[in-house]
């Protein structure tokens, strides 16, 4: 499978018993530029994306908060209830029996848990939207699952439709072309100046799918001559990628680095520096999900720290079409733009190739 160019990408306090290992603060590695990128003012439109509740804090719980405190309008859009996680229900339920009822109950309290964080970072519940889509199912309905003749189901709650009464669509059919309306559909309403979303280099499928479905939505508001698109912000953050980030613990005293391969090449890392408030917020954020503390403490708290990368994209360039009133999912569409394999320097082939579309 191959990546259509310009188009589509890859495919609470701290608590008793987490302390900071001894560090000192160092400065950020030379692959990241000095330079900053943009810091949201008041007048600014955030919209930032995640697959699962906690990627939204992990990845920009940060900004997130400074940009409420600067005046920004600020929405949080999570496509998926994270109601997959064999282990999470597991530890949750104190049980190794785990029924359909019981991973939607755990997505429901994951909701809960992703309000109360919101509400660390200074947001309120109807900043935040839940899409309701299948959690580990993202890159099903990025490929074969697309058409809504055929509706995916869960493999762990056995539904093909929403379950979640706080879904942004109730009953909504798990198929892509509704994942990309829904996107579409948000984006339109909050006019964003800013698009935060996931990295397509990140080795989760539910994540770089994500980011597939936001970069197909501004791509097709860009060529129907919606005037924001084209002048967007978009910047994009990484959560899993081999055994980044390092040291997978609480240390407040370090900077977040790229990982080794993805320093050089096409990723134009920037450091977002973030205040001791923004610091103390994400932290609290982060500790509010309390089902992924249980059983990731370690590894999520190593995201708070002196600052959040972000791979900050160019502005988008539509492709020219002899019909611009083709649908994204268009075959014709598909035909006429050029394929390529994007990979980072020392990446084999296949790993290129790997959860593409």
């Amino acid at each position: 499978m191959l990546v259509v160019a310009g188009l589509l990408w890859q495919g609470p306090g701290l608590v008793s018993g987490w302390e900071s290992p001894p560090v000192t603060a160092r400065a950020p590695a030379a692959a990241i530029p000095s330079r900053t990128p943009y810091r949201p003012a008041r007048g600014d439109s955030v919209v930032v994306f995640a697959a699962h509740p906690d990627d939204e804090v992990l990845g920009a719980g940060g900004l997130i908060h400074a940009a409420v405190h600067a005046g920004a309008r600020v929405h949080v859009v999570i496509f998926t209830n994270g109601d997959g996680y064999l282990k999470g229900v597991d530890v949750g339920f104190h049980t190794l029996l785990s029924t359909p009822d019981r991973f939607i109950q755990y997505g429901k309290n994951r909701q809960r848990e992703a309000e109360a964080a919101a509400g660390r970072l200074g947001l309120s519940a109807d900043q935040v939207t839940f899409l309701g889509y299948p959690d580990r199912g993202l890159a099903v309905l990025w490929g074969r699952a697309w058409n809504c003749d055929h509706p995916y189901t869960s493999p762990y709650t056995r539904r093909s439709r929403s379950p979640y009464p706080m879904a942004y669509r109730l009953s909504v059919p798990y198929c892509g072309q509704n994942v990309l309306e829904d996107v579409e559909s948000l984006l339109r309403r909050e006019t964003p100046t800013i698009v935060v979303t996931h990295h397509p280099d990140d080795t989760h499928g539910d994540h770089w799918a994500a980011g597939a479905f936001v970069m197909a939505a501004l791509e097709q508001l860009l060529r129907q001559d919606v005037e924001w698109a084209e002048s967007v912000r978009i910047w994009s953050y990484l959560i899993h990628h081999g055994e980044w980030p390092q040291p997978r613990a609480y240390a407040p005293g370090l900077y977040l680095v790229p990982p080794v391969d993805l320093e050089a090449g096409e990723v134009a890392w920037n450091e977002y520096p973030i205040e001791q408030a923004d610091q103390d917020a994400k932290r609290l954020a982060i500790l509010e999900y309390r089902s992924q503390v249980a059983v990731l403490g370690g590894y999520m708290l190593s995201f708070a720290r002196r600052n959040e990368l972000f791979d900050v994209h160019p502005l988008l360039e539509p492709a020219r079409l002899e019909d611009p009133g083709l649908p994204v999912a268009a075959s014709k569409l598909w035909d006429r733009l050029p394929a390529v394999i994007r990979g980072v320097p020392g990446s084999p082939l296949i790993r290129a190739t790997e959860g593409s579309a």
